[in-house]
């Protein structure tokens, strides 16, 4: 996906019919390849659209930023009744859940979470222009400079965190463009502060291997292989968030998965109902109203810790 982004960043800058089909191929495949391209290509639609202008407004580069979005989109629609359920999902992350028991928020459907960002893209229009703006005056070009360089190097010493694991899966895919605004920064205080900058650079670097060689990652492998040499044919896995089951999948479940509290009547009176936990550190248990839900109706009678996950075993009340 970093490589879809780059490649699709370079192609938006040339002015040429040429660039058209490649393009539109870079942005199918990367639709195909992971969601996020979609919010990835608003968010380089967005920052595209303040260059062009400023580059002139030629008419071919915007036919040919159009035609290659909905070639990629008309590619892409065998597979939008997919993207729709993973779409979904959004309205069973935790903090939406919480908003929505705090403040009302109502669920929304597919087709409103793609409104929404699309309201968002364009919202990114005016903030990119004010950015661009502040970068060019001399007054302000110096403070931009040290807060482009503040935040990166707070988000590169944060990054070794565990918890902070699932971000940076998303955020690598545009980190190479914040690399270069945080080049651009640090170009501006070379003369006077080569020391300061090689410090920062060592710096940088040094957490970033730690985050990508010294940060253990959720353990799924062990507890999938925990479960399956220890479940029978009458159990069944119970996964929340329910894109876990992705994880799950890919290490092969032999218990059959599912999502829904209704599902679990299927258990027998001999089977167990198998599931993973997330835990993370200061997080309360149960961490999820569904764990909290199989706590109430059923009785724990296994349950194995690995590394920011947990395997509990239940079985029904009573048996």
């Amino acid at each position: 996906m970093t490589t879809v982004t780059l490649l699709a960043a370079v192609l938006l800058t040339r002015d040429s019919w040429w660039s058209l089909l490649p393009l539109a191929v870079t942005l199918a495949v990367g639709l195909y390849v992971d969601y996020t391209m979609l919010p990835i290509w608003i968010l380089l639609s967005a920052l595209w659209l303040v260059w062009w202008w400023s580059q002139g407004h030629s008419i071919r580069q915007l036919i040919t930023w159009v035609v290659a979005s909905i070639t990629a989109w008309l590619l892409f629609l065998p597979w939008l009744s997919n993207f729709y359920d993973v779409i979904a999902i959004f309205n069973d992350i935790h903090i939406f859940l919480r908003l929505h028991e705090m403040l009302g928020i109502p669920f929304f459907s597919p087709e409103q979470y793609l409104l929404i960002l699309c309201a968002g893209g364009v919202l990114l229009v005016p903030a990119a222009w004010m950015l661009k703006q502040l970068q060019l005056r001399p007054y302000t070009r110096p403070w931009l400079a040290a807060m482009v360089i503040t935040v990166f190097m707070v988000a590169t010493l944060l990054f070794p965190l565990p918890r902070l694991y699932g971000l940076k899966r998303l955020v690598i895919q545009v980190w190479p463009l914040v690399i270069l605004w945080a080049a651009w920064a640090l170009d501006l205080f070379r003369a006077n502060n080569r020391r300061w900058i090689r410090a920062l650079v060592v710096v940088s670097l040094v957490a970033s291997l730690v985050a990508l060689l010294g940060v253990p990652k959720d353990d799924w492998r062990g507890a999938v292989q925990y479960v399956n040499g220890r479940a029978s044919a009458d159990d069944r896995a119970f996964l929340s968030p329910r894109w876990n089951i992705l994880a799950v999948d890919y290490y092969d479940l032999a218990p059959p998965a599912s999502i829904r509290r209704e599902n679990l009547e299927q258990v027998s009176d001999e089977g167990i109902v198998w599931f993973i936990a997330e835990r993370f550190p200061g997080e309360p248990i149960p961490s999820t109203p569904e764990e909290a839900f199989l706590d109430e109706q059923f009785e724990l009678v296994e349950e194995v810790p690995y590394y920011r996950l947990e395997v509990r075993g239940y079985r029904n009340i009573g048996q």
